[in-house]
């Protein structure tokens, strides 16, 4: 099991991410994330070969989904704006966000 993360390396990654990191967590830390180093390294001894690779994480090509009928959304839209009390062509009339 080789070093692959010091208090140095730590540090600067503690740097660059703009992160604090308490004194007494940092041997902690550099444990859990040599643990963690080390375990993506033994899973690079895991033989793939014969594994045929995914299309990015998902198992279908296709997830397309159609589009209802305008007409239905049409009625939708003409029940809510007469629905509403103040309005003007087919535009709701809403207070101002910024004030008038």
């Amino acid at each position: 099991m080789r070093e692959i993360i010091n208090k140095k390396n730590l540090e600067k990654l503690a740097h660059l991410s703009r992160i604090e990191i308490d004194k007494g967590k940092e041997e902690k830390l550099l444990k859990d994330l040599g643990e963690i180093i080390n375990y993506f390294e033994e899973l690079k001894g895991v033989d793939t070969s014969k594994t045929e690779p995914m299309n990015g994480g998902v198992l279908f090509s296709n997830a397309i989904r159609y589009d209802e009928s305008e007409t239905k959304c049409e009625s939708q839209n003409a029940d809510l704006i007469s629905a509403f009390s103040d309005k003007k062509d087919n535009y709701l009339k809403v207070p101002g966000v910024f004030g008038e």
